[in-house]
């Protein structure tokens, strides 16, 4: 798999949706990359620069840029760490955002690249550990959802991918500040 291919295909799909959906931003771009510096001079000089459209940057800030006010609610995120759809830094953001003791984040590692290709085993560990943390066990932690995956494999299909190390990378070394 070519992975920039693919993260560059998905997001263009996922830009596409969020800009011509008239539900969402009404064919208007709420985002642009005027002010990006890309570390290239010949890029930076020649690239095409482009601007929010008027209301649809305040819009795409408003409405889908988390704001971490989740009250007492206890998140499990399971993410794939090749997700092209919706990037595992997402994760590093969220977590910039979201009190720590609201939110607990494991990683799948995949050796193909997926969006949600997340195994029985690891979705049922991620969804019981939830239920648990819910119904006044501890908050669980990568580890424990791993181990649990490794319980459940045998019976719902695994494996067990979630690794408790997997260090989110920063959104910037993907994407260009903006």
């Amino acid at each position: 798999v070519d992975l920039p291919y693919y993260y560059e295909l998905a997001t263009t799909f996922a830009l596409s949706d969020l800009t011509h959906d008239m539900a969402k931003l009404r064919r208007r771009s709420g985002a642009g990359n005027g002010n990006v510096v890309y570390g290239d001079p010949v890029v930076d000089a020649s690239i095409e620069r482009a601007w929010p459209q008027f209301g649809a940057g305040q819009k795409l800030r408003e409405n889908f840029t988390p704001q971490g006010n989740v009250r007492g609610a206890k998140i499990v995120s399971l993410h794939t760490d090749k997700d092209g759809l919706v990037l595992v830094e997402n994760e590093h953001e969220y977590a910039e955002v979201v009190p720590p003791a609201n939110l607990t984040t494991a990683v799948a590692v995949e050796t193909t690249a997926s969006h949600c290709g997340f195994t029985n085993a690891e979705t049922l560990a991620s969804w019981e550990s939830l239920r648990g943390w819910v119904s006044g066990g501890p908050k669980p932690t990568a580890a424990g959802i791993q181990a649990l995956c490794q319980v459940l494999a045998p019976q719902v299909g695994g494996p067990c991918r979630i690794d408790p190390a997997f260090v989110i990378p920063d959104m910037d070394g993907r994407i260009r500040p903006r």
